[in-house]
């Protein structure tokens, strides 16, 4: 890996890109933005890419139920980034009113994510 390496960006392209495919279609990041992330990503060994990877997809598939998973295959989306003070990233998959997703990653790289009630 290269010394620029940053896990948390690469830990936001796995969310973006896992966390997004959870809806039936996403209004992602500049095509310049993702390049950025993917560049971090592809840095780190397929063995760690796939194991970010299956946790992402059990902090999805454990932060919501099966009736909202259904729903959210069907919603449009829109991923929005915020970063933080703490030099954390806030990543919202926002749907509009109904449930959606919200994903925090620190600046080491962890991620936490939770569903968002429906307004």
């Amino acid at each position: 890996m290269s010394k620029n390496f940053s896990k948390k960006l690469a830990a936001e392209y796995v969310v973006y890109m896992n966390g997004g495919s959870a809806f039936g279609k996403c209004r992602r990041l500049s095509p310049i933005a993702e390049n950025r992330l993917y560049a971090h990503y592809a840095a780190m060994s397929q063995k760690q890419q796939r194991a970010m990877e299956k946790a992402v997809d059990r902090m999805v598939y454990a932060c919501s139920t099966k009736a909202v998973k259904k729903a959210w295959a069907g919603l449009h989306a829109e991923c929005r980034v915020r970063e933080l003070p703490d030099g954390g990233v806030e990543m919202r998959f926002v749907t509009g009113g109904f449930e959606g997703m919200i994903a925090l990653i620190d600046g080491e790289g962890n991620i936490t994510i939770e569903a968002t009630p429906a307004k």
